[in-house]
């Protein structure tokens, strides 16, 4: 089966605002059993270029995503093999017979005045995307229910806080058909760069997670005022002329820098997002990750 990917460009907030995602099939929840992401994070402009993917266990025909961001997103359509080009930099030189695969049935999607207001419906690699805007979390969760995602107390409990900080939330759809192995770009704004790890309530399973993260300089990351526990699997300068990047960002975006990649085997979501800043330490890390998350 074809995966879908999604790439998310620019999401980027300040300290006291978040950024989440939730996979939702209309029965509820859909489990995640790996996922990916890439940060290109442009600090002369404030624009965040976020890319992310992910494998779902036993997903149904037709299911969803949301991702709230602080402005509302450009959304593009990248079909760059950015993640496999990624994986064959940082992986730790060893024989193809200890490189394992996390497999999973689906992919991704992403994230996005009566009380709800439609800003802009398109389809853009295979996947109904609708960017919404909300004053009211009841309102935007009935609005939900009734374009076939589901509506929960837990749900609703998660958008609030994002509604409330005046987000836009994009509501993908990946519906019955053929899958595409294209990724979504979303694009916009903000003050710091940050990656949406909050989740609702309900399934807590662990995944594998990985995060990498193009900036400046090498990056560090925290949750809740606190260091993440994933450890850097990998962090050196990133040679532009490498074309790592190349055809998974819009003109102009940045394609060198240092390149830092954060490892989480064992990945448990609570209520607070990622948090990248420049790092304290700036000493490279050599490649030391030997498992792909999605083929």
């Amino acid at each position: 089966m074809q995966r879908t990917l999604i790439t998310v460009t620019a999401l980027l907030l300040a300290p006291q605002l978040a950024l989440a995602c939730a996979a939702l099939g209309e029965a509820g929840p859909v489990t995640i059993g790996g996922e990916e992401a890439l940060i290109v994070w442009d600090a002369a402009t404030h624009t965040e270029h976020f890319i992310r993917r992910a494998v779902f266990k036993d997903a149904p025909a037709s299911f969803g995503f949301l991702v709230p961001t602080p402005g509302r997103p450009a959304l593009a359509e990248v079909s760059a093999p950015v993640f496999d080009r990624l994986f064959e930099l940082y992986r730790k030189p060893t024989p193809p017979s200890n490189v394992r695969s996390v497999s999973a049935d689906g992919l991704v999607a992403a994230a996005a005045v009566a009380p709800v207001q439609v800003i802009e419906q398109k389809t853009v690699a295979g996947l109904d995307a609708t960017v919404l805007r909300a004053s009211d979390p009841a309102a935007l969760s009935s609005w939900l229910a009734a374009h076939h995602y589901p509506s929960s107390p837990a749900l609703q409990a998660w958008l609030a806080p994002y509604i409330k900080r005046g987000h836009h939330v994009t509501a993908f759809k990946l519906s019955t058909g053929p899958r595409s192995s294209a990724a979504v770009r979303m694009s916009f704004q903000t003050d710091v760069p940050l990656f949406p790890y909050s989740e609702p309530a309900g399934d807590k399973s662990a995944r594998p997670f990985r995060l990498s993260v193009v900036a400046k300089g090498r990056m560090e990351a925290s949750i809740g005022g606190k260091p993440w526990a994933a450890r850097v699997g990998y962090a050196a300068p990133l040679d532009p002329a490498e074309s790592v990047l190349e055809g998974a960002l819009p003109s102009g975006a940045p394609t060198g820098g240092w390149l830092t990649v954060f490892d989480e085997p064992r990945s448990l979501r609570g209520t607070d997002d990622l948090m990248l800043a420049l790092g304290r330490s700036q000493q490279r890390v050599a490649p030391s990750i030997t498992t792909r998350i999605a083929p």
